[in-house]
């Protein structure tokens, strides 16, 4: 459920440093969809203007060929958490959950890492 607290059962340390930031209507280049994980679903890597890559719900993109507009604002930032922590997931994407730990920071943290 979104909007409600769930517990964290397994340790989630970023990806990346660096993560990919869309406002609605940025152009982004569009790569790869990821596929080496059957729980990530609809997934595609992408990169800004500024030259940055992460990846980016499908759903939140318009795909024409090698090129994607971003259909809503976005941010790849990723929670990091530990077992025991507790976070608000405030809403589910492709396996992920965007949230907010104790601390009012937001990012992403796998769901297979919550305790649904």
């Amino acid at each position: 459920m979104e909007g409600q607290i769930y517990k964290v059962i397994k340790d989630h340390i970023p990806a990346f440093h660096e993560p990919i930031i869309l406002k609605k209507g940025d152009k982004v280049t569009v790569g790869r969809e990821f596929t080496e994980d059957p729980d990530w679903p609809y997934w595609i890597e992408c990169e800004n203007k500024e030259g940055i890559k992460g990846w980016v719900p499908k759903q939140y993109l318009k795909i024409d060929g090698k090129t994607g507009i971003a259909l809503r604002s976005y941010s790849a930032n990723e929670l990091s958490v530990k077992e025991g922590n507790e976070i608000i997931a405030l809403k589910f994407e492709n396996g992920w959950a965007w949230s907010k730990n104790s601390i009012c920071e937001y990012g992403w943290v796998p769901v297979r890492n919550i305790k649904i």
